[in-house]
């Protein structure tokens, strides 16, 4: 599943053909430090470390 979207998404893109879209722009959106940031926050290397 895509980083952006949630499956009530996935209903409305497939019913309106526009899945490649959202798949483009979550690919031009989420990078991948913003990927494993939402992964495990905690592992965010500009956090500061306590």
């Amino acid at each position: 599943m895509s980083g952006m979207f949630h499956t009530g998404s996935r209903t409305l893109r497939n019913r309106f053909d526009k899945q490649r879209l959202a798949d483009r722009m979550d690919d031009r959106l989420v990078n991948e430090h913003d990927r494993a940031f939402i992964d495990d926050p905690a592992a965010d290397p500009s956090r500061p470390s306590s």
